[in-house]
């Protein structure tokens, strides 16, 4: 997947930033002070694939990160 992925257009989350495989499987997000990032990472391609489609993709507020920088940002 790399630097653009074919996943990267269906990515509906605000805070997703790219997939990471160069021989790791991560999702990086914003950080959160909009200038670092946060990673997840997977056991493998196929349970990160899983996750962004069922989270990055779609229901992205059922993501602890996504839930834990929109607390963050609600705060400021």
């Amino acid at each position: 997947m790399g630097k653009c992925s074919f996943m990267d257009k269906h990515m509906t989350c605000p805070y997703f930033r790219r997939f990471d495989t160069d021989g790791k499987t991560q999702i990086v997000c914003e950080g959160v002070d909009g200038a670092s990032s946060s990673r997840m990472s997977f056991s493998g391609i196929k349970q990160l694939k899983e996750y962004a489609m069922s989270r990055c993709a779609s229901d992205y507020c059922l993501c602890v990160l996504c839930r834990g920088l929109n607390e963050f940002y609600e705060g400021e």
